[in-house]
């Protein structure tokens, strides 16, 4: 088995993702929505990127608590972790919303949470495969290339999040539903605005 990739390799290829490639769609309550097709998969990837009147810990906690994030994300309906590989990367395990009517989606992930020197904090996301972390029988087990959060401190109170994944979600997935999808996750930034403002006054 190889062995995981490094931090700084993660953070690299996360990078490169968000770097290049991206057509801008609009921008939706506050939320800039972008997207970009990716070699051999279906499904296009997403980007969406605002700003949250919050400290970034306080962004932090909110993305990191999978019981939090269930109030704030439609997409995100299960979350826990595996494996703790040491204070900052974990193995965790997530159950996605397909939409419509497609099947849901189960993710393996290498989680790490990187705070790098410029203040900004990455939370990196990739697929891996362990014998603890097989399909589950009634969802497809999809395939996370990439993706994650980054949170960019604005000063001490407020922070410009970005959110972006390329998935290849394998299985049946109407296209209506993937352009759908495709559509909206980039608005999870706003729902993450509205629940802290709610929560955090």
């Amino acid at each position: 088995m190889a062995l995981p990739p490094t931090t700084e390799q993660l953070q690299h290829e996360l990078d490169q993702f968000i770097a290049q490639g991206w057509t801008a769609l609009d921008t939706e309550d506050g939320v800039e929505r972008w997207n970009k097709t990716l070699t051999g998969v279906s499904q296009r990837a997403f980007m969406g990127v605002g700003t949250i009147n919050k400290p970034a810990d306080e962004v932090l906690a909110a993305i990191l608590d999978p019981e939090r994030r269930k109030t704030w994300d439609p997409y995100f309906l299960e979350g826990r972790t595996l494996a703790d590989i040491d204070a900052d990367t974990k193995v965790v395990y997530q159950v996605a919303a397909a939409g419509g009517p497609a099947s849901h989606r189960d993710l393996c992930l290498l989680r790490v949470v990187h705070r790098l020197p410029d203040g900004k904090i990455a939370v990196i996301t990739k697929s891996t495969e362990r014998p603890d972390c097989p399909p589950v029988s009634g969802y497809v087990r999809a395939d996370m290339l990439i993706g994650g959060f980054v949170v960019a401190p604005e000063g001490t109170a407020s922070c410009r999040v970005t959110v972006c994944a390329g998935t290849d979600p394998h299985g049946w997935m109407p296209g209506f539903v993937a352009k759908l999808v495709g559509a909206k996750q980039p608005m999870v930034v706003a729902r993450l605005r509205d629940y802290l403002m709610k929560a955090l006054p």
